[in-house]
């Protein structure tokens, strides 16, 4: 292990390199901080090849010796790389298997500008389910979205499940989080006057499939239980819906967005 042994191996959640990855599991010191974490060799990977910025890579000794390990240190260069005890890494992380990896991450920092006129924008109003969060992800970036803003009041992007949701397509599209409402609405008016406001919901008067998806719309995906907020609702330029034959109320909120998205998409390849 050489120099990396020098240095020697962490075993004491006293130690402030451990202190401060722990603060990191929670949100608000990641927000504080604007970084993240990630776990696990697969999504890691993902985050390195699409150029993520790393701050520190925390390894077992085991996993420094595997290929794996050497491919992630010669990446990102031994500076980064700190050795922990695998007992205490496995203790630290959300996952019950980390692989003996866990990195910590800059957060991207995106502008309105990085999407418009490149296609649709997708807006998540109040999204709370980290799972559903991470779907709608990993589905916007297969559909070909532009962009995404994400309402204040919906769950944190960087959390972990919804990281591991989105299988590492988080770092392959623009994200804007934590935008009020009172933002969004004047973003309506300063820079995307020129969209067309399309809203998801039970109430829509007309059906998905019926209507042109342009480069310049933008639809609202609302909260799971109660939909797109009524302020955005009355914004709206259309409401749409998708027809339920079945006795059931409402689809999944993932699921909705993946079929609009990908009749946006239908549109643009035909």
């Amino acid at each position: 292990m050489g120099v990396l042994m020098m240095n020697g191996v962490i075993s004491s959640t006293g130690n402030v390199r451990i202190k401060y990855l722990q603060k990191l599991y929670l949100r608000k010191y990641r927000k504080k901080e604007g970084k993240f974490i990630l776990e696990g060799y697969r999504i890691i990977n993902e985050a390195l090849n699409s150029n993520a910025d790393f701050e520190t890579i925390f390894l077992t000794p085991s996993f420094y010796d595997s290929p794996e390990g050497q491919k992630i240190t010669n990446l990102v260069g031994r500076d980064m790389v700190v050795l922990v005890e695998e007992g205490l890494l496995n203790e630290l992380a959300d996952t019950v298997t980390p692989q003996g990896v866990i990195g910590v991450v800059d957060e991207p920092v995106y502008h309105i500008n990085d999407f418009i006129d490149k296609g649709i924008i997708l807006v998540l109003d109040r999204l709370q389910d980290p799972g559903n969060m991470g779907t709608v992800i990993r589905t916007a970036v297969a559909a070909g979205v532009a962009g995404i803003i994400v309402l204040k009041g919906s769950v944190d992007i960087y959390n972990l499940k919804v990281l591991r949701a989105t299988m590492g397509a988080v770092f392959n599209i623009p994200i804007i989080t934590d935008i009020e409402l009172a933002a969004f609405k004047e973003l309506l008016v300063s820079q995307l006057s020129t969209y067309n406001l399309i809203a998801a919901d039970l109430s829509g008067k007309e059906y998905y499939y019926n209507i042109n998806y342009n480069p310049r719309s933008m639809l609202v995906i609302g909260n799971e239980a109660h939909g797109v907020s009524r302020e955005i609702l009355e914004m709206a330029d259309r409401l749409i819906k998708i027809p339920i034959i079945g006795d059931i109320d409402s689809l999944n909120a993932a699921i909705a967005a993946g079929i609009i998205m990908y009749k946006a998409l239908e549109e643009k390849i035909e």
